[in-house]
């Protein structure tokens, strides 16, 4: 077993598993979580990992009936699974029920050991639970997480924040494409001020997860089209929404950019709203009103279905998290500008649609042959 500290945003988790399991979880979470030999910032937990079978007062408490928790609903079904809890002397335990991964919180000395004696499933859980700590601790200390891509340029980021199927992966790509920046995220993003009230913008270990028809846009993705959907007309990969899911590492190589964990200030943020009916516009927010609504509908954290507080160790609770979206508003409407914008297909990619021009396409050519 050897010791870690995990850093994130200032904070740590002091981490001991065995090296293969460290190594497994920081394929998963660098570089947005870091591992480092020092304790620099503040302790959220220890967190240890055995590969072992959980002591013998532990198996007995779990064959009897526990509390029913939902423990993910995540749309990756490799994530969604539901839980048991049960209350012991100086804590509690939780089984997951997807890899009957065990998790013993032990209140009074900031400790959870996890057993799971598979190491996949190991690294899965250890990965899972650290990514609930850090959503926590983020929200302790002022923090918000949001449904947002982002990119730096000379430690400014630009965030595009937006619901579901609004373009923010399209958006995300095409300024990898056209534009001198680096990606900092794909899918979630931390907004959390420094001692100097300076709002950071922190990556977040996401899947990178891209439509079949982003992916025929952008040729650099080529090695990662998926076979079986070659032959299939342009529309058709547009109008059926399915995804491929790649890593943000296989993006930024293919553009030859760089994946940088987090950004000094903010300098732009831009609600994004995919509405092919309306006109093509965008529009700077001044009210404080307006942008903390745009803020609540993007937020991501321990209230959330997908991100929620599932094992309960560290409480934030509804008012925090509302504290923290108005301070925050406060600061994006002091130190950046703030923009709402209705987008459509660009007019290559609607010339696209149209059979022989997308057969005069080099690339598209490739993809929709049969």
């Amino acid at each position: 077993m050897s010791n870690q500290y995990l850093s994130y945003a200032g904070m740590y988790i002091d981490l001991e598993a065995s090296e293969d399991v460290l190594e497994g979880i920081a394929n998963q979470v660098e570089p947005f979580f870091q591992f480092r030999n020092d304790n620099v910032g503040s302790l959220v937990l220890n967190l240890k990992v055995q590969l072992t079978e959980p002591p013998e007062h532990i198996a007995k408490t779990i064959k009897t009936k526990g509390k029913e928790v939902v423990v993910d609903t995540s749309l990756y079904a490799h994530l969604a699974s539901k839980g048991s809890r049960w209350n012991i002397e100086n804590g509690y335990i939780v089984c997951i029920d997807l890899t009957n991964t065990l998790f013993h919180f032990h209140a009074k000395t900031a400790t959870v050991i996890l057993y799971q004696q598979r190491q996949e499933h190991a690294i899965l859980d250890a990965v899972r639970a650290i990514k609930s700590f850090f959503t926590a601790s983020v929200e302790q200390s002022g923090g918000v997480q949001l449904h947002a891509a982002a990119v730096r340029h000379e430690e400014q980021a630009t965030i595009i924040m937006g619901d579901m199927w609004q373009g923010k992966t399209t958006l995300l790509l095409e300024l990898l494409s056209e534009f001198e920046v680096d990606q900092l995220s794909c899918d979630t993003t931390v907004l959390l001020a420094s001692q100097n009230g300076q709002l950071r913008a922190y990556g977040w270990p996401s899947p990178f997860s891209v439509s079949h028809g982003t992916m025929a846009d952008h040729q650099p993705l080529a090695p990662w089209f998926p076979k079986e959907r070659r032959g299939i007309p342009y529309e058709t990969l547009w109008n059926e929404g399915k995804k491929a899911i790649l890593t943000s590492q296989n993006v930024v190589s293919a553009f030859n950019r760089r994946l940088v964990p987090s950004a000094d200030r903010v300098s732009t943020c831009i609600f994004v709203h995919f509405a092919p009916d309306l006109p093509t516009q965008i529009q700077r927010i001044f009210e404080i009103v307006s942008l903390t609504e745009c803020l609540r509908t993007v937020y991501l954290g321990s209230r959330d279905p997908i991100y929620h507080d599932w094992h309960g160790y560290l409480p934030t609770g509804n008012e925090l998290i509302d504290q923290n979206i108005d301070a925050v508003a406060c600061n994006l409407l002091d130190q950046c500008e703030f923009f709402e914008m209705w987008w459509a297909p660009s007019a290559s990619s609607l010339m696209k649609r149209i059979p022989s021009l997308a057969a005069a396409h080099p690339y598209l050519r490739e993809i929709i042959a049969d």
